[in-house]
């Protein structure tokens, strides 16, 4: 007949072998999942700590296009290219190559939008380019 015990610093066991209660544990129901933990004598639901998200995980060239796509970027890449296109040719072209690219770092996209920042600022002023955006949006895409 199986067993439930939990020690004196919180520690759940269970055996299906026949023990007498181990010194120093308290005979307990069993725990419904492992988000569950003591509280006096009954268990609460403890809602799980989320996995980290990875942000040093390369995204290709696939996830990177899905990421303009869904965060709207497409549409400041489409402003900045058109402006380049007209006003800084060299510039223009290294973009190009950018997005062209066969897998994007999260480091090296954020240098990117730091040196096109003053030209974004004044094409796009309410749009907002912070670190904190550009990495909300790769995570999002590294949670897909």
């Amino acid at each position: 007949m199986a067993k439930y015990f939990i020690d004196e610093n919180g520690n759940y066991y269970e055996t299906t072998v026949d023990v007498e209660t181990p010194a120093g544990q308290q005979v307990v129901t069993q725990r419904p999942s492992v988000d569950w933990i003591r509280s006096g004598n009954s268990w609460v639901y403890v809602e799980p700590t989320p996995e980290p998200i990875d942000l040093e995980r390369d995204l290709d060239k696939r996830e990177f296009e899905m990421l303009l796509a869904a965060s709207g970027l497409e549409d400041v890449w489409g402003v900045l290219e058109t402006y380049l296109k007209t006003n800084d040719t060299a510039t223009y072209a290294m973009i190009r190559g950018e997005r062209n690219r066969t897998n994007f770092r999260l480091a090296q996209t954020l240098v990117f939008v730091e040196q096109m920042r003053p030209v974004l600022a004044q094409l796009l002023p309410d749009t907002d380019l912070s670190d904190d955006a550009v990495k909300a949006a790769w995570a999002a895409i590294v949670e897909a």
